[in-house]
């Protein structure tokens, strides 16, 4: 399975590719999943009822038309999640008040 890097074709869990027209994100968290060994050929069904102003809202902000591409990025984006903000929450009050950072 092919997954670009850059704005473009992605590839999703079932192989289909997408359009992306919102930037980096989209392409680099399903490139993330993928080297992750996350994403493959095999797939399994997945049902949900789900807000639709929230899936409308999701499309939007993604770019992604189809609601199983969407699910795929949702997913991934959390599987992958590198924890960025808990270790910038944890950092704070441990840089030195007198470090000039150019301000």
């Amino acid at each position: 399975m092919k997954l670009e890097r850059a704005k473009g074709p992605v590839a999703f869990a079932g192989g289909s590719a997408v359009s992306v027209k919102t930037g980096m994100l989209v392409p680099a968290v399903m490139v993330r999943a993928a080297d992750m060994a996350l994403i493959s050929k095999e797939t399994q069904q997945v049902g949900a009822r789900l807000p639709a102003k929230l899936l409308e809202q999701a499309k939007r902000r993604t770019g992604i038309v189809s609601t199983t591409d969407l699910l795929a990025f949702a997913l991934a984006n959390v599987a992958v999640e590198d924890n960025f903000a808990r270790v910038f929450a944890n950092a704070r009050g441990k840089l030195d008040p007198d470090l000039d950072i150019g301000f």
